[in-house]
């Protein structure tokens, strides 16, 4: 899963309270664009083109989740390109700030843990 860079999470938290996000729902918006961000990884999608978000949210209709996350979902990922269009810089800037690893899980014979690992291909340029 990719993992969200601290000095940005510093960022996202403040704007998503500023949107009028309660702040109990902060970890799953967080989530969301977590999610988000692997599926364009997953699926090629470039994370800076908003058809990403579309065939993200198709998907989630595909798997049968519940309308009211999937507009959470969508509200996340929108809040997301939002920021980084307010905040001055380019979309893809605040992408690049965003992801820069992922974690997968190493099974040991006693319980699962997460390791996680730089990938620089994961920043978009």
């Amino acid at each position: 899963m990719i993992q969200i860079r601290a000095d940005f999470a510093k960022l996202y938290a403040p704007f998503m309270e500023q949107k009028g996000v309660e702040a109990d729902q902060h970890r799953y918006y967080t989530k969301w664009l977590r999610y988000y961000l692997d599926f364009c990884h997953k699926y090629k999608f470039k994370r800076q083109n908003k058809e990403g978000l579309s065939a993200f949210l198709e998907k989630l209709k595909e798997k049968r989740q519940a309308e009211s996350l999937g507009k959470q979902a969508h509200n996340a990922v929108s809040l997301f390109y939002e920021m980084g269009h307010l905040s001055g810089r380019k979309t893809r800037n605040c992408i690049s700030l965003c992801a820069y690893g992922r974690t997968e899980p190493e099974i040991s014979s006693s319980h699962t843990k997460k390791v996680a690992f730089n990938q620089a291909a994961l920043v978009v340029k």
